[in-house]
């Protein structure tokens, strides 16, 4: 079963139905058809999936944490953030985790349109080791509560962003 597209294309006032399989006619999908050719599989989007994978695991401990301190009902029924029994390294693993999310967002857009560009390997691979590497100490030193080394290493990761 192939996958098919009917739009009213406006570049040339027709109504179109095509397979996916198939390059379209229209300007507006066989652009999308040959951006769709073009995307490989790099090293790039590998280790844009594998910081994303550990970004979507950084919420574990500040929640196994609550359930622990509160109970498991009440932390899914929304305990208050500012509960003062809730331990500095937890509310500091949320912040670090939230920190992450947003600069995935900033990331992940900059090594796609790399890969879609073409200009992979080399200086870009390596900024986008970096930015994971560094995201992960990040993580771990703003959790740990070390003032410093969490700066060094957001500059170094957000620098690894401008660089890819």
């Amino acid at each position: 079963m192939s996958r098919s597209c009917v739009h009213f294309c406006m570049f040339n006032m027709q109504l179109h139905a095509f397979s996916l399989m198939r390059k379209p006619l229209c300007f507006y999908h066989s652009r999308l058809w040959e951006t769709k050719a073009k995307m490989q599989n790099t090293p790039e989007l590998i280790w844009l999936i594998a910081i994303a994978l550990i970004t979507a695991t950084m919420w574990m401990p500040h929640a196994i944490e609550n359930v622990l301190l509160v109970g498991l009902k009440r932390a899914l029924s929304n305990p208050p953030v500012t509960d003062p029994n809730v331990p500095a390294w937890a509310i500091r693993s949320k912040r670090a985790h939230l920190n992450a999310l947003e600069n995935l967002a900033v990331f992940a857009p900059v090594v796609i349109a790399a890969v879609l560009m073409g200009t992979t390997g080399g200086t870009v691979l390596l900024a986008v080791k970096v930015y994971v590497f560094a995201r992960v100490i990040h993580y771990i030193v703003y959790t740990a509560g070390i003032p410093v080394a969490r700066t060094l290493s957001f500059v170094t990761g957000a620098s690894a962003i401008g660089v890819s």
